[in-house]
């Protein structure tokens, strides 16, 4: 049966403005696509189990959990929502909008939508659409000839999807790919020709890998499947690297390691997982300055009992 407006309107979860008080590098991208999958016993200490995790049982296989990064940023208002119906995003993004602030990030679970807004993104302007498709291809083609670009998206259980496309990006071009797989040869090819991966997301199984021209990264590694905490991940941070964009269906994940051209005056960056949406922990890294940067909802990896993090 249908849920009520009140009902649904109950379960979502919303918070309004905060205002937190106030090497070497070559050797770490020598491997375009890291896959931990296909390294069980090389890399890391894994245990063999893990390579198989799709064959245990469905009451011991990984559970799917939030993977979320916050990142160092001078104070400023952020906004998040959760559990946002079809019906309610709409009014959310507007209210946003009218406060001065900008999509930063959209993620979703099942069929529930994420937002996250704030006034630190330095974009002129933004649109956004609903689409029951995954992507809305004419629409996106129409924003990139008005010189929009895609900056944040997600997709939904259901095959639905929402896009986020903004001006005063540094980007000059743009492509996507949507996929049944992780679409490797295709970012390996656009690779070659200039592009970064700035944007991932993910609808069912299926992929849709953003890249994009003068991203502001001078390299960058894919690392699937991940381990969490992971050393190597942690080396890459601790040299440098930042991550970028994260996406996960219920059977892989993806994480985006850049290095930036330019470093950014507080290279700190937390990285946190757990198995309900982190409302908390959210407001509780504000108070450090750490605002949420990129997350993103399917199977992680997990040496380590939840809750855990690095930074």
């Amino acid at each position: 049966m249908a849920e009520s407006k009140e009902s649904s309107r109950k379960r979502e979860k919303t918070v309004v403005d905060q205002d937190p008080s106030c090497s070497n590098l070559i050797s770490l991208f020598d491997d375009f696509f890291i896959d931990d999958s296909k390294k069980v016993g090389e890399k890391r200490g894994r245990v063999k189990a893990d390579a198989n995790v799709d064959k245990l049982p469905k009451e011991i296989r990984p559970p799917s959990q939030w993977f979320s990064v916050f990142n160092a940023r001078k104070p400023m208002k952020q906004r998040f929502h959760s559990n946002v119906s079809d019906g309610r995003l709409s009014h959310h993004i507007e209210k946003g909008f009218s406060d001065k602030l900008r999509i930063s990030c959209v993620s979703c679970c099942s069929n529930l939508w994420v937002l996250i807004m704030d006034a630190g993104t330095d974009y002129t302007d933004q649109v956004y659409n609903l689409s029951p498709s995954f992507l809305p291809k004419k629409w996106i083609y129409e924003q990139w000839a008005k010189k929009f670009y895609i900056t944040s998206l997600a997709g939904s259980k259901k095959g639905s999807s929402i896009v986020v496309m903004s001006k005063g990006t540094p980007y000059t071009t743009q492509r996507y790919k949507v996929s049944r797989s992780f679409p490797k040869e295709w970012i390996n090819k656009k690779r070659e020709q200039g592009f970064h991966v700035t944007s991932m997301g993910t609808a069912g199984i299926r992929w849709c890998i953003v890249m994009s021209c003068n991203a502001g990264f001078s390299d960058q590694l894919v690392e699937l499947d991940f381990l969490y905490p992971s050393e190597g991940i942690q080396k890459r941070l601790d040299n440098g690297c930042r991550i970028t964009a994260t996406a996960a269906t219920l059977n892989q994940s993806a994480l985006i390691l850049s290095i930036p051209s330019n470093k950014p005056g507080d290279e700190t960056q937390e990285t946190l997982h757990t198995l309900k949406f982190p409302s908390a922990n959210v407001r509780e890294k504000w108070s450090k300055n750490l605002y949420l940067a990129q997350l993103c909802y399917g199977r992680i990896l997990s040496r380590s009992p939840l809750p855990s993090e690095f930074s």
